[in-house]
């Protein structure tokens, strides 16, 4: 397993709900629902439950004056049937792989109500996780003769949960999630009730000019299953892999994850920082 870059910030309790680190691919023809049964059997005794969900849209990160796009629907003569997107879990409900037809996920999540959450495990543990299992998808559709993976997005994902106390507000939680920069004066302040964010940021490698993916911060008042209320604030990463093969999808994944940490270290107060143990 690879260290974690000395020069990342670090955290002894960090607010993240949820990681997830994904590829998409040109679509498998021939992969079907059948298949991802077979695929389950390999993994079964890690992940032993399963669930079926609508299929994400492909989507991919364009520049040039252009916005990140959804590739629309197209009508077009199936040889085999459509393909929705499967998950694969853990008896403890805390990780999952997702596949479906162009995408492979790998998603952590804090079940921490349910009194199984544990501690985050850092971005490494994720990697090596995602890896063993995408190692395992490609085996499996050589066995299959099925088409190879042709990678062409990749994208880390961290969701964060912060307490919103009802006494304080929305607002005024935000204000000290976000303080040395989201400080409004009295007059735009006064009686303000909520507020959402959304922040792009393109990213590029060190001495380069052309970006190679995109950062999108976004901050919004949401509320837990019990009905408190919370602050979500999600960083997706997403952008063009670094070689169009596995190791260049990890080089983003990489590149990407240290942007979102740094990036979430630049937005967030001091305040909260110490409340979260930074120690690094």
């Amino acid at each position: 397993m690879a260290a974690r870059p000395a020069h990342l910030p670090d955290y002894n309790q960090p607010p993240l709900n949820e990681v997830a680190l994904g590829i998409q691919f040109s679509e498998i023809k021939g992969l079907g629902a059948i298949h991802a049964g077979l695929f389950w059997q390999t993994i079964r005794d890690r992940f032993p439950k399963w669930s079926e969900q609508p299929p994400l849209p492909v989507t991919f990160e364009v520049f040039g004056g252009a916005q990140p796009r959804a590739v629309a629907p197209m009508v077009e003569m199936f040889t085999t049937a459509p393909m929705n997107r499967f998950w694969f879990i853990e008896q403890n409900e805390i990780e999952l792989i997702q596949l479906q037809r162009d995408r492979f996920h790998h998603n952590w999540r804090n079940i921490g109500e349910s009194g199984r959450g544990g501690k985050y495990p850092h971005y490494e543990a994720i990697r090596q996780s995602f890896g063993d299992g995408f190692t395992k998808l490609t085996q499996f559709l050589a066995a299959q003769e099925l088409p190879p993976i042709e990678p062409n997005q990749c994208e880390v994902t961290y969701v964060n949960h912060f307490d919103a106390p009802e006494e304080a507000g929305f607002a005024r939680a935000m204000t000290r999630l976000f303080g040395h920069w989201y400080k409004l004066g009295p007059e735009l302040g006064a009686n303000l009730e909520q507020g959402s964010i959304d922040l792009k940021f393109e990213l590029q490698l060190p001495n380069t000019t052309a970006p190679v993916g995109r950062l999108h911060v976004s901050v919004n008042p949401a509320f837990r299953r019990d009905g408190r209320p919370i602050i979500v604030m999600q960083l997706l990463a997403r952008g063009r892999p670094l070689t169009p093969d596995v190791n260049g999808c990890l080089g983003f994944m990489d590149f990407a994850r240290e942007a979102i940490v740094l990036r979430f270290t630049q937005l967030t107060s001091d305040e909260m920082h110490k409340q979260w143990g930074r120690f690094q």
